[in-house]
This record gives C-alpha cells, structure tokens and sequence, in this order.
C-alpha cells in the first residue's frame, strides 16, 4: 500500500497527531438538526480525552470518561461548552432544547440570548452575552476526514480585544458532531480536534461485537485505500462496512490510516470516520485508546 510520511505535532497528553487541516470550498449543506447519540459509541479527541456515550434522554447526553466518571450534556454542544463570559457578572440561559435560533444550522443562523441571561444586578447588559452565528459551511481535511462542515462562531460581549474570548466550532453532519473546536482569547489559541469515533454496537451480542469490531482490524491490515470490507450480523440484520481511506507514517515510525465505518441497521445508517495506527502488537486502534 503507498505511504505518504506526515510529520506529526505533539497534542495533549504527548499523543502525537499529524497536522492534517486544509479549508477548501463552501458546499452547499441541508439545514443540520441537533446532534443525536448511540450508547455505546466511543469520541478520542486531541487533547487525550476519550469520552463515551452512556445514556441519552431527551435533549441530554451522559458521557463517561476514561476514569469511569459520568457526566451530562446537552445534545447542542454550542450551549454546552460555552465558557462563564469573560465579564465577571455575565451569565447564560440554558435550555434543553438548544441554543435559540440556531438550530437547525443554517447559514447566517443567530442565538438569540434569552432576557433571563441577566447579570446579578438583574440588568442586561450587551457586555454580559455570548452572541453565536452559522457564518459559512467549509470543506475540510480533519484527523476524522475529509468532511463538509459548518462553522459557527460565538464571541463574548467583552470590549476589551486583549481579552476577548471566542470560540469556534467545525460541525459535521455526516457524522453528526463537530470535528474541531478552536478557542482564542486575546492573541492566544488552543485547538481541541475529534481524533475517531467508534461504534459501540450495543445492540448486538460480545460474540457479534467482537466480530464487527474485527472488520476494521481487517480492512486496515491488509485493503489498499479506497477498497472496502463488508460484515453483516444475520440475527439482527446490521451491517457493518469499512473502507481505509488513507495511509500514513507516524514520526515515531508507526503506520497510521484514516478511515470511514458505515453502519447500517434495520432503523438508521450512521458514519464513523477517523485515525488509527498499528501497536506494537499488530492492534489498529486510535492514538489514544
């Protein structure tokens, strides 16, 4: 298989990841609905985070993270990892529907800060809001993929630029969570990009389990790029298949291979795309994981 050497950054918990992003063109995306969940599915991200999904009700979503610790988010991650503004009095309205006048993502989509989102003194100052917007859709190249996306941009009511804090998301439909968020505040930035998202297969049996998880042992070992290997539980009719899409040298000389796991049951088609590089043991797996 050909072998394109990357050079690989240091992230978070000195997990090496190549520096893959690349902005192309605006596509033209249907309106996006709030992100939904299958228990089971399992997010590793750059930071060294590995978060899976435990439950889900409603508009909420509990995650477990790698230490076994459960925590519950909203399915709008915009209203979910919005930081405490920077202004010490400001607040935000949280509601279990989403971020008013966001969703569904649209270009030029705006929130809409409710009047509840007051400071201590009952006032509504303008400094005392985050304001969010769907500026555009971009066509990327992320450590999950090549994905369409919608960027959507939050900034704090704070006047002072050496201070300011804004945060901006690239959310991608197809696998229905944002696959990088970028933070600033003043002239400092820090990155947090999805590495892999896995399924879960809770539905099935360990024994089924086991083997849907094997397909993409084996179509990263041994398939060029572009070629696909297909597994299909006949109990409950889901299938699973997998197709390596690129291939890659670590710095540290491990074999890396982007990749996309389409898994089809009889209620829903879901995408998974991500990294996973070859151990010392022949495993793929996520760096991370």
């Amino acid at each position: 298989m050909a072998v394109l050497t990357v050079v690989m950054l240091g992230c978070g918990a000195n997990i090496p990841f190549p520096d893959l992003l690349r902005l192309t063109q605006d596509p033209r995306l249907p309106p996006a609905p709030l992100p939904s969940y299958e228990i089971g599915d399992i997010y590793v991200y750059s930071d060294g985070h590995v978060e899976t999904v435990a439950a889900t009700r409603g508009a909420l979503v509990t995650w477990r993270d790698a230490g076994g610790q459960r925590f519950e988010r909203p399915r709008d991650f915009v209203l979910a990892e919005l930081p405490a503004s920077t202004s010490t009095s400001g607040r935000r309205s949280p509601t279990a529907e989403g971020e008013a006048g966001l969703w569904p993502l649209r270009v030029g989509n705006r929130s809409r800060p409710s009047p509840a989102a007051a400071n201590r003194t009952g006032e509504t100052g303008d400094g005392d809001f985050w304001r969010c917007a769907v500026t555009r859709t971009r066509t990327g190249r992320f450590l999950a993929g090549d994905l369409d996306t919608y960027r959507i941009r939050c900034r704090d009511g704070t006047a002072n630029p050496e201070v300011r804090t804004e945060r901006i998301w690239y959310h991608a439909p197809a696998i229905d969570h944002p696959v990088l968020r970028i933070d600033k505040r003043g002239t400092e930035q820090t990155r947090r990009e999805l590495v892999a998202v896995l399924p879960g297969y809770a539905s099935l049996s360990e024994r089924s389990r086991a083997a849907a998880r094997q397909t993409l042992q084996t179509a990263l070992e041994g398939l060029p790029s572009g070629q696909s290997k297909q597994w299909r539980d006949e109990r409950s009719g889901l299938s699973v298949r997998v197709t390596p899409l690129t291939t890659f040298r670590a710095g540290n000389g491990s074999y890396c291979r982007g990749f996309r796991k389409l898994v089809d049951s009889r209620s829903q088609a879901r995408e998974y795309r991500g990294i996973a590089c070859r151990d010392a043991d022949g495993i793929w797996r996520p760096p991370g994981i």
